[in-house]
């Protein structure tokens, strides 16, 4: 059996999880267009309802209000996902 150390365990642990995020893509389909503008790739979101909407990173990512980092999303009486921040989500 071979001997790894504390430090090639960690470096190898830290390769495989660094190869793996960039494998998934972080949940975007090149072959699907967002929602709103048409761009590609986009990540799936289903609502509460069951309806599937793909929206592009740039709308998953900027708060809709502010432009800032949007960190929570809801759904709005439209069944649509909105992406805010956390400051414009407790309003």
């Amino acid at each position: 059996m071979i001997a790894l150390s504390k430090k090639m365990l960690s470096i190898l642990t830290s390769g495989i999880l660094l190869l793996s995020l960039t494998a998934c893509g972080g949940g975007y389909d090149a072959n699907k267009t967002c929602y709103i503008d048409d761009k590609s790739p986009a990540k799936k979101f289903v609502t509460s309802k069951g309806t599937e909407r793909y929206y592009c990173k740039d709308h998953v990512t900027k708060c809709i209000i502010c432009d800032e980092k949007a960190t929570k999303n809801y759904e709005n009486l439209m069944d649509f996902h909105v992406f805010v921040c956390d400051e414009h989500y407790n309003k």
